[in-house]
């Protein structure tokens, strides 16, 4: 890509965290984030002047924002561990009480939970990133991108 220079109408600026190296955000140059006053104690402020810097900046806040997302997900799944366990042992051990007719049912809730669960599982791996503007730049409408973003059955 060619390191073209921005205007100074078109310069961003990139808010990093200068304990944890993280990228908080991007902004217009010249904007003041919304911060505390403790908060911006920690606040780098990176002015791109090319549009390779962006291209960088926005690459290693793609990689930090997935990263986040599968560590949440990781967290989310051993969170919900003991409570899926719990359901299960639960059916399993009803089904020593009940008709074959209710132990089949039983049986088939039990499949359809590990069936809906690994579906969950492999959607949550295949997280996307991106920003809402390189959504738009992607030719999709505005609906496209809100119902992208919003998980179903929300509104």
């Amino acid at each position: 890509m060619m390191n073209v220079q921005l205007k100074q109408s078109e310069r961003s600026q990139v808010y990093i965290d200068t304990q944890t190296k993280r990228i908080l955000g991007f902004g217009p140059e010249g904007a003041e984030p919304s911060l505390t006053s403790e908060q911006k104690k920690h606040l780098s402020v990176e002015i791109c002047y090319h549009v390779a810097d962006i291209e960088r900046y926005m690459k290693k806040f793609r990689e930090q924002s997935l990263h986040d997302e599968e560590e949440a997900s990781l967290r989310k799944l051993e969170r919900e561990r003991p409570i899926r366990k719990a359901l299960r042992d639960a059916i399993v051990e009803r089904n020593g009480h009940v008709s074959p007719w209710n132990q089949a049912v039983n049986n088939a809730l039990i499949k359809s939970m590990d069936y809906y669960y690994e579906q969950s599982v492999s959607a949550r791996q295949r997280a996307e990133v991106a920003m809402m503007a390189e959504r738009y730049d992607a030719g999709k409408s505005t609906e496209d991108i809100v119902a992208s973003v919003t998980p179903k059955g929300e509104k």
